[in-house]
């Protein structure tokens, strides 16, 4: 009944056109932020094409999740954090510089390791990068609040723009998901959901407050496996939601997130997710 989504928190769910299938159990896995953040098993900067192909083309995920932000000229770039130098060998926040500008950046792994020949990801590159290799993918693309930004607002506006002209050059939309904590954000976008074809998610704890503010919008929750319960997630279940879990990280968390019997998770470890369900 409920088929109709600040950070935008884009998720796009990557299935292989070859022998990548959802599991007999029907989760779909996905990489968080590519392949996950840096740990021993990820090496990779978050959200980099590097990060990207390892999930997909290595470890063997369905998707991945996707973080997305606009440059001053309006440019949609994949990245995490409020400030690059968390992330990048500059300064400052993607929203106040231009697409020249970050062009010349070089990513870091979060810790001192510098990437000299691995740049910011476009969306649109992402696109062209998913139909050259002629996956069936599904993409999770998550919206980042700015609170740098002085005008929410106007930000959001500028956002959901672009947005809807990458998304309008993209050939699977139907496994395309934009998640976002904005509910304004989630009710501008739903007309672009209606004509466009891809699902909006509500980034946002299941609350009877949630479920009746913003479920005529959205076609499922993305949610902290940890801030829920089986009876919240059987909540929003049966008013016709689907469920996307994230804070999988280590092996500790992937056991207690399958017995929720979500449709998506979003991991820091795929291998080991993979191979929790027979994978």
């Amino acid at each position: 009944m409920h088929k109709f989504w600040t950070f935008i928190s884009i998720v796009v769910a990557l299935t292989g056109c070859n022998d990548a299938t959802i599991s007999k159990d029907g989760i779909v896995v996905l990489g968080h932020a590519g392949s996950g953040f840096p740990s021993v098993n990820n090496h990779y900067p978050t959200n980099s094409k590097l990060s990207i192909t390892q999930a997909l083309l290595s470890q063997g995920a369905d998707g991945v999740e996707v973080d997305i932000q606009i440059t001053a000229d309006s440019q949609i770039v994949l990245y995490h954090d409020r400030k690059l130098e968390s992330g990048t060998n500059d300064t400052g926040y993607i929203s106040q510089k231009t697409w020249a500008e970050l062009q010349t950046v070089s990513r870091r792994d979060g810790q001192t390791t510098i990437y000299n020949d691995v740049g910011l990801w476009r969306l649109c590159d992402l696109f062209k990068y998913i139909d050259s290799l002629q996956l069936d993918v599904f993409l999770f693309l998550n919206i980042q609040n700015q609170y740098e930004v002085s005008d929410q607002k106007s930000y959001n506006r500028l956002l959901e723009n672009a947005l809807s002209k990458a998304l309008g050059k993209y050939s699977n939309l139907s496994k395309t998901i934009v998640e976002t904590r904005d509910h304004d954000c989630i009710v501008k976008l739903k007309f672009l959901e209606k004509v466009m074809g891809f699902k909006l998610f509500f980034t946002a704890p299941i609350t009877d407050e949630n479920i009746d503010k913003t479920g005529l919008y959205v076609s499922g929750f993305v949610v902290n496996y940890l801030d829920e319960t089986s009876a919240t997630i059987q909540k929003a279940k049966d008013a016709g939601f689907e469920i996307a879990l994230y804070g999988v990280k280590i092996r500790q968390d992937i056991s207690p997130a399958i017995k929720f019997e979500p449709d998506y998770i979003q991991t820091d470890n795929i291998p080991l997710t993979l191979s929790y369900l027979g994978r």
